[in-house]
């Protein structure tokens, strides 16, 4: 059996400020690291996005359709 991989997965995030309060209805700069074998592993893909929270400060993105940064989604090792 083959697979292929993913053109991109859904991501959700509360945005809070440093004081734990919800960044509501704000744009907010993302980045996105893909790491190969761990949470320190070497950066196998990375992407820069431009999202809007909602009232909650709740964010949702599609990881993959960003601006590419690093590397390449298509050629991410997902072993």
């Amino acid at each position: 059996m083959f697979a292929q991989a993913p053109q991109g997965f859904s991501y959700q995030g509360m945005m809070r400020n440093s004081a734990g309060q919800a960044i509501s209805n704000q744009n907010v700069s993302t980045r996105f690291c893909v790491r190969l074998g761990s949470t320190n592993g070497p950066i196998a893909y990375q992407e820069v996005q431009m999202l809007t929270t909602n009232g909650q400060g709740l964010m949702s993105a599609t990881v993959g359709s960003g601006t590419v940064t690093m590397g390449s989604f298509a050629t991410i090792d997902w072993t």
